[in-house]
């Protein structure tokens, strides 16, 4: 395996890791996406919610890091299977983060739509891998 083989199978792993991490994520938890630890679950606490404050990191910055994670998914799903089992299994982190703000109307509509184009990225390379089967 050559050098640009490796790196290719490391981003496949870490696109992957990051969609695992978003099926992970359950009702009542806040991602915090910032640090050099990279994405995790909030602490909770006062000190935890002064730190995201502090940060300036808030549901937009998760957003961008769900939108950034799940394009990254969708770029792989017509290629590996896994991926595509991957993306179906974040659908439930949404939806968790979806319950976790119920009361931000806009927010729980734009994790809904991101929802959605899973959905239906899952569709698409589902149609593609019996296109190709068929062929």
């Amino acid at each position: 395996m050559d050098q640009g083989e490796i790196e290719l199978e490391f981003g496949f792993a870490e696109a992957l890791s990051q969609l695992r991490f978003i099926a992970k994520i359950k009702a009542g938890e806040r991602v915090w996406v910032g640090g050099r630890a990279g994405p995790r679950v909030q602490d909770e606490g006062l000190s935890a919610g002064v730190r995201r404050w502090w940060a300036a990191e808030g549901r937009a910055a998760t957003y961008e890091y769900l939108k950034k994670a799940i394009q990254g998914g969708l770029e792989l799903a017509e290629k590996h299977r896994m991926a595509v089992r991957c993306l179906e299994e974040s659908c439930q982190g949404i939806d968790a983060l979806a319950q976790t703000y119920q009361n931000d109307r806009m927010y729980v509509s734009r994790l809904e739509s991101l929802r959605d184009l899973v959905v239906a990225g899952v569709d698409r390379a589902r149609a593609a891998a019996l296109r190709a089967k068929a062929a």
